[in-house]
This record gives C-alpha cells, structure tokens and sequence, in this order.
C-alpha cells in the first residue's frame, strides 16, 4: 500500500499548488478574519452572511481545479480498515447532494477526502494537504456518502446544517463493493459527523514549511441561515435509540436501526460536474488564479461598506 501511495505522489510532476490541485485545502477562517467579522457586522444576520459569502469564495478557489488538473484515487488505502474492521477518521469539503430517487438514498458529495493526520488535536489542525507528499494519506479526490450512513452528529444541537464549502471532519465504518471494472473497492459506510463547518485558527505563513497546520484551531459551526444545502434532524426513534447506547459507539450505532430526518435544499447547491465540463471554466481558473496571486484577499460588500478578509497564503 504504502508503495503504490509513493508512486502515486511521485507521478505528480507539477509543482505543489491550490490551481492544479495538489494542495487540498479547506474552509479556514483566520482569528484575524473572524475578529474582523465581529468588528464590522454587528447583527448575527450579517455575520451569517459574511460568512457564508466567504464559503462560496473558499469553495470555488479550493475545488474546482483547472481542466487539465489529473483527479486522484487511491480507494485501497481504505482496505486494511475493511479487513480489521476498524473506523476511519477523515477530513472532506462537502460538495453537492443528491436527492432520492425511489427506495435509494440520497447522497452527500465529498472532495477532497483523506485520512486525518494523527496531529490533528483541538491546538493544531491540518487546514490543508500536500498530496505530492507521501506521508499523506488521500482517500479520493471526490466520493458520494450515502446519507442514510450518516447516524450521529452528537447531541449538543438539534440538527446539523450542511452547505456546499463547509470542511467535515468525520469517522466512518468501510465497506466494500463492487466498482465499475468488476473490482473489489471501498468507500465509507456508517459514519459519524465529528465536526463540521470551517476551521479557526491562527493565520498560516507560507514561508513556515509547517504552513499547512494553523495553531490554536478548533472546528466551529456557524449560522447558515438558510444557506444549507441539507439538514440532517434526529428523529424520535433515532433518539430513543441513541440514548439506550451508552458509549456513543461507532459499532453499536451502526447496528441500531434509525435514520435521520433529511430536509434538502437542493437550489443551494453547486453542480462542479456541470461546470468542470465547459471550457469557460478554464479562464475562470485562471482569471481567480491571478487575482488571488495578486492581492491574496477577497471583499465582501456589506451595504456600502466593503469587508476585506486576507485569503490563504500560497
């Protein structure tokens, strides 16, 4: 396994970047850039939207690499979690959701999902990957979870909003199937929603080789006030069934039979699989790229009063 992972890092002759998508990031706000929110948008309706605006900002920066960009799988390293049947913690940008269609789920949309480093801690969090590196452990550049695995988000909140940009850090169970070629492959099963929203912490260096990480982080949940493409809610039963499993178990939730409740908004969602196909995405790509070289922050235009948030350092 670890072989192949090397290879797979050492065929990406590019050089590390956001726009050929080799660095995976994912949605961070800096202290600064949240103090800075708290300054200029006084009402919780304008900090909602000031963050969501910087959601869509992020997403589209982070996910939608340039056409000639190569996607890359590597599903495998999911096998010796299937084969010790033991859990699988991620971190993931959600993209998209599908509705149901007849007796099949829906589906959660995932990029960018790989395997949490295990110095990611409520003092220091990966807000990004260097895939080219071969300590990283990528799952695949994009995945469907079938949202009727989702069984847990915890209990601190009555439901969980979900919006297209939002970072997800979560455990999930492996299972196997069959793919396309006739091959065994894996994929996520029953998971556990950790965390989900953007990541807070202090401002990353581009000259620190640690820049990658952002001290002092946590995982904060925001208002999406109205803005989520999906709202998982507990059902009676879901919570009936929770609170006879004492240890919040990965292996005893996924043996309870519950499902969530789904309240889906698919108008605010962003199709990726549409636009990556027209050309115009490419001068779009490039258009940002330079843009963002440039100046390295994007604005949001609050009633006259333009925000000015710094944006990552690449």
């Amino acid at each position: 396994m670890k072989n192949k992972q090397n290879n797979l890092n050492e065929n990406s002759k590019e050089p590390s970047s956001i726009f050929n998508d080799q660095l995976w990031y994912y949605f961070f706000v800096s202290n600064e850039n949240a103090d800075c929110i708290d300054e200029f948008c006084e009402k919780d309706a304008d900090k909602a939207q000031a963050l969501n605006e910087f959601r869509k900002y992020s997403f589209n920066v982070q996910t939608a690499p340039s056409v000639k960009a190569k996607t890359i799988s590597n599903r495998s390293v999911l096998k010796k979690y299937y084969d010790q049947q033991e859990p699988v913690s991620w971190v993931a940008t959600a993209g998209d959701v599908s509705l149901p269609k007849g007796r099949q789920s829906g589906n959660l949309l995932l990029y960018h999902v790989a395997i949490r480093n295990n110095n990611d801690n409520e003092n220091m969090i990966n807000i990004g990957y260097n895939i080219q590196d071969d300590t990283v452990n990528i799952i695949d550049h994009h995945t469907w979870l079938r949202i009727s695995d989702i069984k847990y988000f915890g209990e601190d909140k009555d439901f969980l909003d979900i919006s297209y940009g939002d970072v997800i850090f979560g455990t999930s169970l492996v299972k196997k199937y069959t793919n396309r070629e006739g091959e065994d492959s894996y994929t996520l099963g029953t998971t556990i929603i950790n965390k989900s929203g953007y990541i807070q912490g202090e401002n990353m260096n581009a000259n620190d080789p640690d820049f990658l990480a952002s001290s002092n982080a946590q995982v904060v949940d925001y208002n999406h006030d109205g803005h989520e493409m999906l709202r998982l809610t507990y059902t009676k039963k879901a919570i009936q069934k929770i609170s006879k499993i004492s240890s919040r178990d990965i292996y005893a939730i996924a043996k309870a039979k519950y499902y969530l409740t789904t309240d889906y908004k698919k108008y605010n969602t962003y199709n990726y699989h549409d636009l990556i196909k027209k050309q115009a995405v490419q001068k779009i790509r490039e258009e940002m790229k330079d843009t963002f070289k440039e100046d390295k922050t994007f604005t949001y235009q609050r009633k006259g009063s333009p925000i000015t948030f710094e944006a990552y350092a690449i």
